[in-house]
């Protein structure tokens, strides 16, 4: 996790979990756009951090117990 914002959103989908991008946005108070919030799920999905299910809006996303070990 490189940046403050991709932090905050693996923390809500670790109290959260499963959760999609609209859901993500609303804990997020709206601060920031669908592109970008998609950018940072990408970067915590490439090294295994997180999980994703589905296609589209309908995407639900979910901690992966194997990515939590390189996490720390």
């Amino acid at each position: 996790m490189d940046t403050p914002r991709q932090k905050e959103i693996f923390g809500i989908i670790l109290r959260n979990e499963p959760i999609g991008i609209a859901e993500i946005l609303v804990k997020m108070k709206a601060k920031f756009s669908v592109p970008t919030i998609n950018r940072d799920l990408s970067k915590l999905n490439a090294p295994n951090f997180i999980l994703s299910e589905g296609n589209g809006p309908g995407t639900k996303y979910t901690l992966n117990p194997q990515g939590l070990v390189h996490a720390h």
